[in-house]
């Protein structure tokens, strides 16, 4: 073949691949808000109004980011938040922010998308239903998805090697962009969380934070040093018990993408020689991984982090809290260096498997009831859910607020099968036990 043969054949070889490149530009580029009666619609707009006046009412703002972690468009961000604290200054809230993970965005049609509406619906039907056993007002359920470019290749052949590129562009924007929407948007939540202080009636407003695959790397790497410094702020040495408080109400990621090691100071700190937790706290932190995703499992150990093969590690000595107090155990950190943190068996806290006769519930059905069912877990305790049931491994305090479940391979089948109606249901219950609000005194 002659040079210039071989210059033209590559030319258009590099061009065939730039031209598989995946969409680098934002999504959600208008700004009016949309209006509709349904889940499809509003493929364009920052900000949605879904269902309005119906028992799943809820909004959706998404909020874009690009591969250096930075806002693809400010205004798009301020949109969302300035219809949210309109919204926070007459009515209470539950905010339920999702940032997807590997080989998804924020484009019309993703599954992501897709899914998260329908968990958004859901909530608000539970919400509905919670409000009316509760007689109080309903809250607005505000979604926030976080949208990033989760692949650059839309070549099948190519979508697998951008394993490692993707990694590190969620810790770009985990680093660079994402803690500023969080904190905004908890600080709608906390002023009117504020305001209802001022009239002595409890808090009502809540925040969930979602994170999948490296979507929950991205939520980690934005959260840590929040958590982290919240349970310090908790403990103290004034009321060396009082409850723990993580970021917002809930942070919940799914089949995560990063390392045990990185999780160590949380995990050590929560233990901490079995302290008591109250019966009245709830799920704070949870961390669910399916025994059959390969992606965290197998590829992750020798894709994940490159670097670990030259570093030195120890073995160090850390506690568990058992039923029979404190017990030491070892920790190979090479390994928790390599492994993702639900594979990472000294830290796994519970298994999830199916629930062999379903609980079909009644009409009645009261979801005060979850938060008691919670509240009553003891070492080794099962507690049921809809179609799930939920097993302590021993190795916390049962109300250790933070939760590392496995979860059995049916449920979750792969890195991506998240949203199967067991995983979901089980989710919405979670949701549900940690924004459930305390009851207000009647006047």
């Amino acid at each position: 073949m002659s040079y210039k043969k071989c210059l033209v054949l590559i030319v258009l070889s590099l061009s065939a691949l730039l031209g598989a490149c995946a969409h680098n530009e934002i999504y959600r580029n208008e700004l009016n808000k949309c209006i509709s009666d349904s889940l499809d619609n509003c493929e364009k707009n920052a900000i949605a109004h879904h269902f309005p006046n119906t028992d799943k009412e809820f909004h959706l703002g998404f909020i874009e980011y690009d591969d250096q972690g930075q806002l693809r468009d400010r205004a798009q961000m301020e949109k969302v938040l300035d219809t949210y604290s309109t919204i926070t200054g007459t009515d209470d809230v539950a905010v339920i922010v999702f940032v997807h993970g590997w080989q998804h965005d924020a484009a019309p049609g993703d599954s992501n998308v897709e899914s998260f509406k329908q968990l958004l619906a859901g909530i608000s039907h539970n919400e509905t239903v919670a409000s009316q056993q509760d007689k109080r007002a309903k809250r607005k359920i505000l979604g926030a998805y976080i949208g990033w470019r989760g692949d650059s290749s839309v070549l099948p052949i190519l979508k697998y090697t951008t394993f490692w590129s993707r990694k590190y562009t969620a810790l770009q924007v985990g680093l660079l962009g994402v803690t500023e929407v969080l904190l905004k948007l908890g600080r709608i939540v906390n002023i009117k969380a504020a305001t209802n202080m001022t009239k002595s009636k409890p808090p009502s407003s809540r925040m969930v934070v979602i994170g999948h695959s490296f979507g929950g790397q991205v939520v980690f790497t934005a959260l840590k040093q929040v958590m982290a410094d919240r349970i310090i702020d908790t403990r103290g040495d004034r009321i060396f018990q009082e409850n723990y408080k993580a970021f917002g109400n809930l942070v919940v990621l799914i089949n995560p993408a990063f390392e045990a090691l990185r999780a160590s100071t949380l995990f050590d700190m929560l233990q901490n020689n079995c302290r008591h937790y109250p019966k009245d706290l709830p799920p704070s932190l949870v961390i669910l991984t399916s025994e059959a995703d390969a992606v965290t499992r197998y590829i992750f150990p020798y894709v994940g982090r490159n670097a670990v093969l030259l570093e030195s590690h120890q073995d160090l000595t850390r506690h568990i809290c058992t039923k029979d107090g404190v017990a030491k155990i070892t920790i190979d950190e090479f390994t928790a260096d390599r492994t993702t943190v639900g594979h990472f068996e000294p830290y796994q806290t519970h298994k999830l498997a199916p629930l062999q006769d379903k609980n079909i519930r009644k009409s009645d059905f009261n979801f005060r009831d979850l938060k008691k069912a919670w509240a009553g877990q003891s070492f080794g305790s099962q507690l049921d859910f809809e179609e799930v049931q939920l097993t302590h491994l021993g190795r916390t305090h049962p109300l250790n607020p933070l939760l590392n479940i496995y979860v059995d391979g049916s449920l979750i089948k792969d890195h991506n099968d998240i949203w199967r109606k067991e995983v979901m249901g089980f989710l919405r219950d979670i949701i549900t036990i940690g924004i459930t609000p305390y009851l207000v005194p009647a006047e």
